[in-house]
């Protein structure tokens, strides 16, 4: 039996809502690491010659490490499409262990980047959603 997510985009949205007026930009985050609340998550890089956004190498391979560094950390927009419609995903839908609820100082859209993300600085962990 395939476990949908319930009730994220609520969620997603609450801690938006609830965060507005104490950080800049607010995000999404997908990755593996293991990461505690308050955490400040580490700078990503960007591969902008790649063909398929999912193609990306691993991460703290001579690849991975070779790409330009961003000035802040990737996520995804709350108020974009796939953030919207979340709930309509399982969690055998993503590709990676946990998802974070992240924050920061200043964030801009990432001109080369993915439809839907944001680079958010000095991004910092609220919430662990899965």
């Amino acid at each position: 039996m395939t476990t949908v997510l319930t009730n994220m985009s609520e969620t997603i949205k609450k801690l938006a809502d609830d965060l507005y007026y104490d950080y800049d930009v607010v995000g999404v985050r997908f990755e593996d690491k293991d990461r505690v609340i308050g955490e400040i998550c580490e700078n990503s890089r960007h591969n902008e010659d790649r063909e398929d956004e999912r193609d990306f190498p691993e991460y703290g391979t001579d690849e991975y490490e070779e790409m330009e560094e961003l000035d802040g950390t990737c996520a995804w927009d709350t108020d974009c499409e796939f953030i919207r419609d979340i709930d309509n995903y399982s969690y055998s839908s993503f590709t990676t262990n946990h998802c974070y609820f992240i924050a920061g100082d200043y964030g801009r859209t990432n001109e080369t980047g993915d439809v839907g993300e944001v680079v958010i600085k000095n991004a910092k962990v609220i919430a662990k959603l899965f």
